[in-house]
């Protein structure tokens, strides 16, 4: 892209490449790695209601975020892991939820 000057600039910033959105006062997950698959994205959305007051419609977006664990997602993958590191959470919370099941 070029700007008025005619000098090069950088392309637009598309969601997955570091941005960070903050609509309806709540935080959507774009700052995460850009996902390999597109069965992998989890969006939540919310459909407008006739009459709906914004403080519903926020309400029912959060909890759509919330349901999709959109932000749990985002939190886990804020930073890299390498596959002896996840391998090693994964065991450490099988272990927990076997005490915590009594086997």
């Amino acid at each position: 892209m070029r700007n008025r000057r005619g000098s090069a600039t950088a392309p637009p910033r598309l969601p997955g490449a570091g941005a960070l959105c903050y609509r309806l006062r709540c935080l959507i997950p774009l700052s995460c790695p850009p996902l390999r698959a597109a069965e992998d994205v989890n969006v939540a959305f919310v459909t407008l209601r006739e009459g709906e007051p914004p403080e519903a419609i926020v309400g029912r977006f959060r909890a759509a975020v919330t349901r999709n664990g959109i932000l749990k997602e985002h939190k886990d993958r804020r930073f890299f892991r390498s596959k002896g590191e996840k391998a090693r959470l994964a065991a450490r919370r099988s272990a927990r939820r076997r005490r915590r099941s009594g086997g």
